[in-house]
């Protein structure tokens, strides 16, 4: 099956700035709130106010990069960024677009790489983005953390003995590709769910001010017509 028609629920819509529909859900997953529709205003308002999109309750990493995916070969707006969370995971994301021809075979997988509006970084690469990508404004961040353990790892030893600090680079790679003061948006994509993880030491490890809950296999991806 290609990751381009993985759980796919694609639908046609009018306007051209819709990234993508989702559920927003309670924190327990208990209660559905309201259908959030990723216009141009709403996610201006969460940029703004700085909070992230904390979508739970995928399969596992092939699903998130299906969505992931779709997002990016379906939008029209400015780059998004996609981070996968270890070597292993970012090996077996370029294996399977390889195999599907939507990259070119590497012996290495490169540190950064582009399909459709997407680009695809390892976390440990953000700091030298622009170097690799050097056009562009960034106008959302995917963190894809099956496992949910990227904003744990704030005191790994590099081996020249300096601190390792997985979270902070993501926050400040937000604050380094802020435009007039609004940073890109942040979403997270985990099978976790949101009751099980400590979201709002993770908030602040992300430098955000509050997650909204999302449903991860609601989200639908807008075809422009």
């Amino acid at each position: 099956m290609s990751l381009l028609s993985i759980d796919s629920t694609a639908t046609s819509f009018a306007f051209q700035d819709r990234m993508f529909s989702v559920d927003q859900i309670s924190r327990n997953g208990n209660q559905f709130i309201n259908r959030l529709s990723l216009d141009d205003e709403q996610r201006r308002e969460l940029r703004v106010q700085r909070i992230g999109l904390f979508i739970e309750g995928f399969l596992g990493l092939e699903t998130m990069l299906g969505r992931v995916l779709q997002i990016g070969q379906r939008w029209k707006g400015d780059r998004l960024v996609a981070c996968y969370s270890s070597k292993l995971s970012g090996g077996i994301i370029y294996d399977q677009m390889t195999s599907e021809g939507l990259v070119p075979f590497a012996k290495k997988v490169p540190s950064s790489w582009t399909v459709g509006k997407m680009t695809f970084t390892s976390i440990e690469a953000l700091p030298r983005f622009r170097k690799e990508q050097p056009e562009g404004v960034v106008e959302a961040v995917f963190v894809l953390d099956s496992n949910c353990m990227v904003h744990h790892a704030r005191t790994m030893h590099r081996w020249n003995g300096t601190i390792h600090d997985r979270p902070g680079l993501v926050s400040n790679f937000l604050a380094d590709e802020a435009v007039s003061d609004l940073e890109p948006l942040l979403i997270a994509m985990t099978r976790q769910k949101a009751m099980a993880i400590e979201t709002i030491k993770m908030a602040r490890m992300y430098n955000r001010e509050a997650w909204y809950y999302c449903d991860g296999p609601s989200i639908a991806i807008s075809t422009p017509l």
